[in-house]
């Protein structure tokens, strides 16, 4: 069976971190849904994510970072826009960016969860995380969901418990790689929110 600590446990980030340096995958809680997740520079450890959870790999999984500096290590935030993100992050909030070598766009959100952020902090590397459950199901916030769909699997290494979580809510998702930016994903933050936040037309 998969590994299981609680989120309490003295040993849950450091061991979170063992499993993603080696190419493992683990089940985080986030701020909406609990999520699972790996080192997003690892291309095989995404592949393994794509298989588990039976997903589309035209589905592009988004990133955790921990601050704008880390997000920027991947991608391209135009200068405009820096100051307005720092209003709707941390939080349920998806920005698709160019990355900065160039090629696909990949959506990029600082999670409003203090010990996933502390997580990814101490990883010191973005994490690719998406929804745990399996493509075209519920995603989960109470824990034994998550069990029941993972405890036997044999690709999932660590479950960190956080018991259940408050109701699910929707990050909204904007792409910034067209002008003027696109919701590509309506959710929590609205369209006439995020004009007078990024002072410009949201399409």
């Amino acid at each position: 069976m998969v590994e299981r600590l609680s989120i309490d446990h003295p040993e849950a980030i450091s061991r979170a971190c063992v499993v993603l340096g080696r190419g493992g995958i683990i089940i985080v809680p986030t701020d909406t849904v609990y999520g699972i997740g790996c080192d997003a520079v690892n291309g095989a450890a995404k592949e393994k994510i794509f298989h588990i959870k039976q997903r589309d790999q035209k589905k592009l999984i988004p990133f955790l970072v921990a601050d704008i500096s880390m997000a920027e290590r991947i991608v391209k935030i135009d200068e405009k826009f820096k100051l307005a993100l720092l209003r709707v992050w941390p939080g349920a909030f998806t920005g698709v960016f160019a990355c900065q070598s160039g090629g696909a766009s990949v959506g990029i959100r600082i999670p409003n969860y203090p010990w996933l952020v502390d997580l990814i902090k101490t990883f010191g590397s973005p994490l690719a995380v998406t929804s745990a459950n399996i493509s075209g199901g519920n995603a989960h916030t109470r824990i034994e969901d998550v069990m029941h769909d993972f405890r036997d699997s044999h690709g999932v290494d660590l479950i960190i418990d956080a018991g259940d979580l408050p109701d699910s809510i929707t990050s909204t998702v904007v792409d910034f790689t067209i002008a003027p930016p696109r919701v590509l994903r309506d959710g929590v933050l609205g369209r006439a929110h995020l004009e007078e936040v990024f002072g410009e037309k949201i399409q």
